[in-house]
């Protein structure tokens, strides 16, 4: 699902190869489940969507959004997503 979130409106713009080497991206789902991992799948007949998280260590964190100053609140998705790119 991570993959299908990173090419969400269908095009093509990773392979799984590029994901598993972007490590800011796979430190999300590398080793997936581990114990502390929660994730839903929401269905329709089929996968349609998923969320997950978990608690990243101090070796591999995560990296921290600036807020937006229109808002104060956290980037949208897809434009961290092109700036991982």
């Amino acid at each position: 699902m991570l993959l299908e979130a990173y090419n969400w409106d269908g095009q093509p713009r990773f392979t799984l190869e590029q994901l598993t080497a972007e490590d800011h991206a796979w430190r999300y789902v590398d080793g997936w489940p581990r114990p502390g991992d929660i994730g839903v799948v929401a269905e329709d007949g089929q996968p349609i969507g998923a969320a997950w998280a978990r608690l990243l260590t101090a070796d591999r964190p995560g990296k921290a959004q600036p807020a937006s100053r229109s808002t104060g609140r956290s980037r949208p998705l897809d434009r961290v997503a092109r700036s991982a790119r």
